[in-house]
């Protein structure tokens, strides 16, 4: 599964729980491996199964981005938030750090105003050690 067929998958999800899905700069996807875009369509997924269960938001923001050495996904809500605590409890948040560190990813979450999740993946381009 890729991160743009989970992207769909999502959008449906979304829109039947009344939540409008906003994107940016999806063509920063192409060329990242098959092993992270699994990794982050797994963590796109559970991401989205949280915003829907327990946001209370109206609307969900993916966006991409790409440095020379990082690529970066951040999915965030307008939300409820996160009190600090519940960042480490979890599980969906645990399981997502520990799916990133497979491929020595990371994750940062800021629950503030609504949630913001972003991950960051080693850039290495399909075809290079």
């Amino acid at each position: 599964m890729t991160v743009a067929e989970e992207l769909i998958n999502q959008e449906r999800n979304l829109s039947v729980a009344g939540i409008l899905l906003l994107t940016k700069n999806e063509d920063q996807l192409e060329g990242i491996p098959q092993q992270n875009q699994q990794v982050l369509a797994q963590c796109l997924h559970e991401a989205v199964t949280n915003i829907i269960r327990y946001s209370q938001a109206t609307e969900c923001y993916v966006v991409f981005n790409r440095t020379a050495t990082t690529f970066q996904m951040q999915i965030e809500d307008n939300g409820r938030g996160l009190k600090n605590q519940d960042q480490y409890k979890s599980h969906g948040i645990v399981g997502m750090r520990e799916r990133l560190e497979t491929i020595d990813g990371d994750l940062m979450v800021d629950g503030r105003r609504g949630t913001q999740l972003t991950m960051a993946v080693p850039l290495k381009m399909e075809g290079t050690a």
